[in-house]
């Protein structure tokens, strides 16, 4: 479905939802070509 080739780069995003109980909630994984996208991220101590 992406088109590329087979052991082209990709990029895989996983987010997992809780509730405030930490009981699992919900998945999402997502494919995307690593020649069509950026990704950044910001990440932030914790105090």
């Amino acid at each position: 479905m992406l088109e590329v080739v087979e052991g082209a780069p990709v990029l895989l995003i996983e987010r997992r939802s809780t509730l405030d109980t930490n009981q699992p909630l919900g998945l999402v994984r997502s494919v995307y070509r690593a020649d069509r996208y950026k990704f950044r991220i910001n990440l932030e101590r914790l105090p």
